[in-house]
């Protein structure tokens, strides 16, 4: 079980299949943007903020913002359910920060995550208790058709702002969702806190010296905070929100984010998207992974106390700790279980030590180390959480086998659900049924897409420097990947404290580059004897005052040398 290690790269249980894409440019920056199919340079490498879309061309924009003014003009009781995952929060805090602006206090309801995703009746029934007139949902909602019906019935206005893909009933409520049928937005793939950002701006119009630009750029914090820990594709609009984003970031106001930044030891000057998927978005998402009280987050992101923020973030960085030490025991007993499974197209294991908080994230080591659908689920409750291949999108799939949930939402590639009692046998069985006859060898065989073949002169500090503009990365913007041929290595080492990486020099002709390893040790061998091909990212290495570039290797094949 070594791939369990903490940062450990070469994950994939089965041996990659390299796609390389045709060069079509001598000139290798040239050949990404055709590659990336940008038209104009200019734009993709500085975006102008005025370039993001109206917010009108959202569904039913108009009728929300109209309700929201009628509840602020007739001093109505506004009430915000969000979700307890690192674009709920950022989102929930967003709205709460933008209505305490106009001078409206909203009441706030996050549900623990063992209670289940989405609205439901005991947060309904605790607004009710706090004479909320107009509830407004944060990242959820859109296939809550009973509970905004028994919303209704308690004489309560629901407004759901969310990003999920809608069943083929949407609730009796005005929706602001881009992935609704009528929806004519750009792109259907804004994050939870992107809509609302998109919701704000369009109140401003109303409350402009209250809800001004300045103040609205300084919120970009949290919305790209939130585009790039939900991982929606970073193109298009997503791109400016997180480029703006993450210029704000890195001398945010937010006090919580500052503290955050403390106790998870980073610079902010020197941010990136890596840093805040890996580092700040984690720690958010502690408290409802560790079943703790979800407002944590919600509470970080909207003070303006240090004391109490730094307080509470040192309280979520624990917590993140005590996840990890979680999360590599449960996929030690996900190991143990597997090895009694018959082979099949698809993963479904439940376990009674596993809770709710962290069943997405067994699902996404298994699905990284074994390229098939994966289904993980608390054995005590029914939540679980699924993650899935392009080849097998998982709304179709959820809606064929809905006669064993109470509950199920998600995207193509990540859902959630809640099974009825005593139905994980034959979901089970049902699932890797389907699965057995839906998905194809080919689907569950991993690929490494390769951006460009390279010479090693072009692995240089002048191009690895042009390649970071290509920032933020990320899902739909991946860092490029090179596949480098014919080299050879002199000078690897085994490098640190568990002795599992290696360091050398990699050559071709005469061109020497270093390369950095992770995860490598055991296959020394393969970079020892004779000539290879490797797979890797380009990188710059600061050191002792100089900047060189080197390569980070994610694959080697000496298989045709």
């Amino acid at each position: 079980c070594g791939w369990l290690g903490r940062g450990i790269i070469n994950k994939s249980l089965q041996k990659r299949s390299w796609v390389v894409a045709q060069r079509q440019h001598d000139d290798l920056i040239q050949h990404l943007l055709l590659l990336h199919s940008v038209d104009t340079p200019e734009n993709f490498f500085n975006p102008r903020y005025s370039d993001r879309s109206s917010p009108e061309r959202l569904p039913n924009m108009a009728s929300a913002v109209e309700r929201i003014k009628y509840a602020i003009d007739h001093n109505q009781t506004i009430g915000i359910y969000g979700d307890y995952d690192c674009d709920g929060v950022p989102g929930t805090a967003l709205l709460s920060r933008s209505l305490k602006m106009i001078g409206v206090e909203a009441k706030v309801y996050i549900p623990r995550r063992e209670v289940g995703y989405g609205l439901n009746r005991k947060g309904i029934d605790w607004l009710k208790s706090e004479s909320v007139d107009l509830l407004i949902t944060v990242d959820n909602g859109t296939t809550a058709t009973e509970e905004v019906e028994y919303a209704r019935g308690l004489n309560i206005d629901v407004l759901i702002t969310d990003h999920h893909e809608p069943h083929s009933t949407v609730p009796k409520a005005i929706v602001v969702n881009p992935k609704l049928q009528e929806s004519q937005y750009p792109t259907d793939d804004l994050c939870g806190t992107a809509v609302v950002f998109k919701l704000v701006e369009r109140l401003s119009a109303h409350y402009p010296n209250q809800l001004n630009e300045r103040w609205l750029k300084w919120q970009l914090d949290l919305v790209a905070l939130a585009t790039i820990c939900d991982m929606v594709e970073l193109t298009g609009e997503n791109r400016l929100l997180a480029t703006f984003g993450l210029t704000v970031l890195r001398q945010t106001k937010n006090a919580g984010l500052r503290a955050l930044f403390n106790v998870a030891g980073i610079d902010p000057k020197t941010l990136t998207a890596s840093t805040v998927g890996f580092g700040l978005g984690p720690r958010i998402n502690a408290a409802g992974r560790m079943e703790e009280d979800p407002m944590l987050g919600f509470r970080l992101l909207t003070t303006d106390n240090v004391d109490e923020a730094t307080t509470i973030a040192q309280t979520l960085h624990r917590l993140n700790s005590e996840r990890q030490d979680m999360l590599l025991s449960a996929l030690r007993q996900a190991e143990i279980q597997l090895k009694d499974e018959a082979p099949a197209m698809a993963i479904v294991l439940q376990n009674p030590d596993w809770n709710a908080g962290i069943v997405g994230l067994i699902a996404s080591k298994l699905l990284e180390r074994y390229h098939k659908p994966t289904f993980i689920f608390d054995a005590k409750t029914g939540k679980g959480s699924a993650r899935s291949i392009k080849a097998y999108p998982l709304p179709n799939v959820l809606a064929q086998l809905s006669e064993h949930f109470v509950s199920y939402g998600g995207h193509a590639m990540a859902g959630g659900m809640s099974l009825k009692k005593d139905a994980f046998l034959a979901f089970k069985k049902d699932l890797i049924n389907h699965a057995n006859v839906t998905i194809g060898q080919e689907s569950i065989t991993p690929h490494l897409y390769i951006d460009a073949d390279v010479g090693l002169n072009e692995v240089n500090v002048l191009i690895a420097k042009k390649l970071n503009e290509f920032e933020p990365f990320g899902v739909g913007n991946p860092k490029p990947l090179f596949v480098a041929r014919n080299l050879t290595a002199r000078d690897v080492k085994v490098m640190g404290n568990d002795r599992k990486h290696l360091r050398g020099l990699l050559s071709q002709s005469n061109v020497h580059i270093p390369f950095v390893a992770f995860g490598f040790a055991e296959r020394k061998g393969e970079l020892s004897n004779g000539q290879f091909d490797v797979v890797g990212r380009m990188e710059l290495n600061h050191w002792n005052g100089h900047t060189t570039a080197e390569l980070h290797v994610l694959d080697v094949d000496n298989s045709g040398h």
